[in-house]
């Protein structure tokens, strides 16, 4: 072995000890961290850096006992992902600056990364992720076979297209890594204690945390972090919070010594749904294949003494894995394999890592499930969930877009069933490595909340997809999916009959995923005017489009709120935010203040009705006057339909006229199935056509309506957005206020026309595409969101683009697209960027005037 290369046969050294100390815990921290893998020590290091040196971490066994010890070991600086990219490279620097810092080896090995693709689909995802990448600074470049077969003499590269080449890319020791992390946390004042399980999270009357108890004892803290790996689940819910993942088996063998591999760099075939790299001599080849096996499927929990654990071979599953590896790796067939190894991986229902504080129990926070990129990205997490812990003691909040890992996407009721969390943690795994097109459904765990109209929707066509845990139409077809492209999609053709109806004639959206949330007591307005940043202080029935700000200013979320009644308001925000912002709101609550906060999701089924025609339609349906003097934009007004009370709520998200129909369906959904009936039977003298939700999404962009996890996000203040109009002038205090007056204007969202562009799909932009200056090689900005206007022709995308930049003048700016193609040398496509002054539709609008 050489000095310093990591070896899988020696993952479980002596060097894991360095961390045990006395048994004796302290008596209080202030924060205790569980869990003693990459993570856990990554989180300790950075909280003691923030300054709470008094940190205490516990791991049940040995450091690394979990999932860390037989990590693999990657260190890709790239991913399909900007953020991503940026938290490997964050990882990667953190630990060799450890390294130097205390003295100690990572075991870190640098011989690059080659990504290779053997499909014209593979190819054009490879050139998409180094486009990104470079873009970030990552030293990388798209290569031909015959290069790649250069870099890696013993890889057959006879079906090779092109590969990705990352000259930085290696390997390090998960074991060693650790421990460098271990040693600088301590270094720093943190306190570890191996052979400590955490036997309760003990909680004060209210539900917040107030410490952990130990076989040596209690420590009283004000937070705990669970960074438990595959444990995180059965912990945080014996402790009354939600945390769905799960582990599977991740599958890896050795050959035998194979010195031509010596310095073999890494390499990923993700069309065979393999890696490789060199191991003391030997040759690891891992697995990310489809119908991944689940771990403990049996079992409702994870055994507690599953410490340096793995299971039995199954030569069944492994061999046609075995017989791709051969085929890439001929001398394989010659050397043979040692080591069969199968150890457990975490794995959450989307595939992303989850962080952040739960919403059932203050103080109690969580870094978990890292879907097997916990020693890629640990440190970066690390990093966050210290920050995240920090700025939670102080009551601050932070302008920073994380939500895509916070912990509060997942609806606690639903993704506590442990079969479905099972299934997908098997789906996901696949998805690693698999071909996954924009848009492609996930498969396993759905239908868990579906929409009153769903089988009628299903019998006119609808194709379904999941938003969070609700089922939604994308499109109205046939009913199926088309295979998944990345240049024109299947299914383009459907959502352009629905863009064109609703901006010619009528269009229904099935909108029932939207967030419902009932705030209600006597103490409700002066909750809601804290949080909102428009004034809800309204007449009854007044609709309020605004803004939940936290203290710095960012948008943790956009809502339209609707005052029922003096001390009631509904609460509207988009699906994937019915925890997180019932939790926003919940934590306003003074404690002498009556207020209930009530998720009522699932309670009303909400159709859509919007074009020139909706109010002919509805006048027709309802037998009631619609117009602007009694049905006014901004209004909700409650009217019988068939026997049913339905709320009738004027919005413009479209940019038409139209109206949202809230409809109560607890008890029953025949009421909802019966409006739902009475507007489509007369639908027809109004050119109705239904629409799904990626005719929605094209419609709002054509509007110049940012959307929420798209656009929007708590790393933007309202001015960098153009919401400054959903911030009221008057009121004297609601969350962020203070802050908004302060911040500084980093970035601004501007809509652009994309040009050069030969049709939908032609390209496909998919959001974080760098904007490129005048210079063609500065970037000054990028993509959020886009879509092709089927109304008014041409690709039209929302991006951020820095403060520095005016985009009412700017000229020469570009995007760069991948080129689809079955060629490693096509060139990028570059696509000037027209600034709008006013939307497409407006700007259309305002033509047909002249």
């Amino acid at each position: 072995q050489a000095p310093g290369q990591p070896s899988f046969e020696n993952l479980t050294s002596n060097s894991v000890a360095m961390a045990a100390v006395s048994r004796a815990v302290p008596g209080a921290a202030r924060c205790v961290v569980v869990g003693g893998g990459v993570a856990g020590v990554s989180a300790a290091y950075h909280l003691a850096r923030l300054g709470w040196t008094d940190t205490v971490l516990l791991e049940r066994d040995r450091l690394t006992s979990g999932t860390t010890w037989h990590a693999a070991g990657l260190m890709g600086r790239i991913a399909g992902s900007a953020r991503v990219t940026r938290m490997r490279r964050e990882s990667a620097e953190l630990y060799q600056e450890l390294a130097r810092e205390t003295g100690r080896n990572t075991g870190f090995v640098q011989h690059g990364g080659l990504t290779i693709a053997t499909t014209p689909e593979r190819l054009h995802v490879i050139k998409n992720w180094a486009r990104v990448a470079s873009a970030l600074g990552t030293n990388c470049q798209i290569i031909s076979a015959d290069e790649a077969k250069a870099r890696a003499p013993v890889l057959n590269t006879n079906d090779v297209l092109g590969a990705l080449w990352s000259p930085d890319d290696g390997q390090i020791n998960p074991v060693d890594a650790t421990t460098v992390v271990a040693a600088a946390a301590k270094r720093h004042g943190v306190q570890i204690f191996e052979n400590t399980p955490v036997l309760e999270i003990l909680k004060n009357a209210d539900g917040a945390v107030r410490g952990v108890r130990t076989d040596s004892g209690t420590i009283d803290c004000e937070s705990v972090l669970l960074a438990c790996g595959m444990w995180t689940r059965q912990i945080a819910g014996d402790a009354g919070a939600n945390a769905p993942l799960w582990p599977c088996e991740h599958e890896y063998f050795l050959t035998e010594s194979t010195p031509e591999a010596a310095n073999l760099p890494v390499i990923r075939s993700y069309d065979e749904h393999l890696y490789m790299k060199c191991d003391a001599g030997k040759v690891l080849i891992g697995l990310f294949e489809q119908g991944a096996k689940v771990a403990f499927k049996d079992r409702s929990r994870v055994p507690d003494d599953f410490s340096f654990g793995s299971f039995p071979d199954d030569m069944d599953h492994l061999e046609p894995h075995l017989m791709s590896a051969m085929h890439r790796l001929p001398l394989l067939g010659e050397r043979g394999i040692s080591t069969y190894f199968s150890g457990p991986e975490s794995f959450t229902p989307d595939g992303n890592e989850m962080i952040g504080e739960f919403p059932e129990v203050p103080g109690l926070f969580v870094a978990a499930g890292y879907c097997s990129h916990g020693i890629t990205c640990g440190p970066a997490s690390g990093r966050m969930i210290a920050k995240w812990i920090d700025a939670a003691a102080e009551g601050r909040g932070l302008r920073e877009d994380w939500f895509g890992m916070d912990v509060r996407r997942f609806h606690g009721t639903h993704w506590g069933e442990e079969g479905r969390v099972k299934a997908r943690a098997s789906e996901i795994l696949g998805r690693q490595y698999g071909m996954v097109f924009p848009h492609q459904p996930l498969e396993s765990s759905r239908n868990m909340v579906r929409s009153p109209f769903h089988d009628a929707l299903t019998a006119l066509g609808a194709a379904w997809s999941v938003a969070g845990c609700h089922e939604r139409p994308e499109w109205f077809g046939d009913g199926t999916h088309p295979p998944g492209s990345w240049g024109e999609q299947g299914w383009h053709q459907h959502t352009r009959d629905e863009c064109l109806a609703a901006r010619s004639a009528s269009a229904i959206f099935d909108q029932s995923s939207f967030t419902k949330i009932i705030v209600h007591g006597p103490d409700a307005e002066a909750v809601m005017q804290r949080v909102c940043s428009a004034s809800v202080a309204r007449a009854v029935n007044r609709c309020v489009y605004t803004l939940m700000l936290n203290s710095e200013g960012g948008i943790e979320s956009e809502c339209t709120v609707t005052r029922l009644a003096a001390d009631r308001f509904l609460v509207v925000s988009g699906s994937a935010m019915r925890v997180k912002d019932a939790h926003w709101i919940k934590r306003a609550i003074g404690q002498s203040e009556l207020v209930s906060v009530d998720d009522v999701t699932e309670k009303y089924g909400v159709l859509g009705v919007y074009g020139p025609a909706a109010r002919s339609l509805l006048e027709t349906v309802v037998g009631a006057d619609f117009s602007d003097e009694e049905m006014p934009a901004g209004w909700a007004r409650e009217l019988d339909v068939h026997g049913v009370a339905v709320m009738f709520m004027r919005t413009a998200y479209t940019g038409e006229i139209g109206w949202e129909l809230y409809i109560p369906t607890e008890g029953s959904v025949e009421d909802a199935v019966r409006v739902h009936t009475a507007i489509a039977e007369v639908g027809d003298a109004f050119g109705l056509r239904h629409g799904g939700a990626h005719a929605l999404d094209t419609l709002r962009l054509e509007a110049g309506h940012p959307r929420w996890g798209a656009d929007i996000s708590a790393a933007e203040t309202p001015a960098e957005v153009a919401l400054g109009h959903a911030v009221s002038p008057k009121k004297l205090a609601f969350a962020g206020r203070d802050a908004l007056a302060e911040a500084p204007l980093l970035k601004r969202l501007q809509l652009f026309r994309v040009d050069g562009i030969t049709g939908p799909g032609n390209p496909y932009l998919l959001a974080g595409e760098p904007v490129y200056g005048a210079d063609g090689t500065t970037v000054v900005g990028e993509v959020t969101s886009s879509s092709y206007s089927f109304c008014f022709g041409g690709l039209y995308a929302f991006a951020h683009v820095d403060a520095a930049v005016d985009t009412s003048t700017a000229t020469g700016l570009t995007v760069r697209s991948t080129v689809h193609g079955s060629a490693y040398d096509v060139p990028d496509g570059n696509h000037p960027l027209t600034p709008m002054t006013k939307s497409p539709l407006a700007a259309a609008r305002h033509a047909a005037t002249q």
